[in-house]
């Protein structure tokens, strides 16, 4: 986990993931939750987003690669930005 967004419900929370391995993606979470509201890995614009978050509270921002990189041990640089605008 990287970071949290707290209290983002009216205006939405951009994140930005930038990598050059094409297998590196990130999940949005509730606090204390493994279900995600946003899986860059689903979403229209990758790694891209603006997210309007379902309630008021903390998320995390996990960042993760595909179980098949993973288990090669492919490591990725990357850096991250998130933002409430």
């Amino acid at each position: 986990n990287l970071d949290k967004i707290a209290n983002a419900v009216e205006d939405p929370a951009v994140v930005d993931l930038q990598t050059a391995n094409t297998s590196l993606y990130f999940n949005v979470l509730p606090a204390g939750s493994e279900e995600a509201v946003y899986a860059s890995d689903r979403g229209a614009t990758g790694n891209q987003a603006s997210i309007t978050l379902p309630a008021d509270g903390d998320y995390r921002v996990m960042v993760y690669l595909f179980r098949n990189e993973a288990r090669r041990g492919t490591k990725a640089e990357f850096t991250i930005s998130l933002s409430l605008k």
